[in-house]
């Protein structure tokens, strides 16, 4: 895989990613928090953790939909087959005038 593949196959998952969590979170959130956490001696990803909240609302965890696993697994498995494999990510997606962007920040 090129640079310019990886980079694509990226910026696709970040975009389902982001939909998903949109469609599928309460209306009054402007900010969504999704952090994924694996263990290190898991290098499959198969116990990827989904913690999804709002970081502006306390107490505000609710369960990922089902759908959002596919595109998680995909990411970790993108990462771990050109990069390295993350312990943790932190995909954060917010509303900004009417317009969403994501956020993300990984720790190896």
């Amino acid at each position: 895989m090129t640079e310019d593949e990886y980079f694509s196959s990226q910026n696709e998952l970040y975009q389902q990613i982001a939909k998903t969590l949109i469609q599928n979170t309460p209306e009054n959130w402007s900010q969504i928090l999704l952090t994924l956490e694996h263990e290190e001696d898991d290098l499959e990803g198969s116990s990827l953790e989904h913690m999804l909240e709002n970081p502006e609302i306390r107490n505000s965890s609710i369960m990922p939909p089902d759908e959002l696993y596919e595109y998680t697994f995909s990411l970790f498995d993108l990462f771990k087959n050109h990069e390295k494999a993350f312990k943790k990510a932190l995909i954060k997606v917010y509303e900004v005038e009417g317009k969403w962007k994501i956020e993300t920040n990984y720790e190896y």
